[in-house]
């Protein structure tokens, strides 16, 4: 997508392109993986600088029973920025990384 947006903090409007992706596999019925990407740059329109960020990321889930799920997921995040001003960007790959247990039950097929 491209858009122009009406900024934040000291970002008095910018443009922005965008670029997602997302991929999904099922191993059967009770194992699954996901993909995600993306890219975001915002200009601002006052020449003040461009911010570039890069994400990526997987999650992998699995049915241990019939309400039950476990899954775990990896998130890398890469920011980059060419402001003077005061900036959050970090300029390094952030990782996230999680594990969990969750309750989803499967979906319920009601007779008519």
């Amino acid at each position: 997508s491209h858009e122009v947006n009406g900024g934040a903090g000291y970002l008095l409007g910018a443009t922005s392109d965008t670029v997602n992706g997302d991929y999904l596999y099922r191993f059967g019925p009770n194992v699954q993986v996901g993909m995600t990407g993306g890219y975001d740059r915002t200009a601002g329109l006052a020449n003040n600088g461009v911010t570039n960020n890069v994400v990526g990321g997987t999650q992998a889930t699995w049915q241990i029973s019939r309400n039950i799920i476990a899954f775990a997921n990896y998130t890398g995040v890469y920011q980059t920025t060419s402001s003077s001003l005061g900036s959050s960007a970090v300029n390094q790959v952030l990782h996230t990384i999680g594990f969990g247990i969750g309750y989803s039950p499967r979906n319920t097929h009601l007779k008519q």
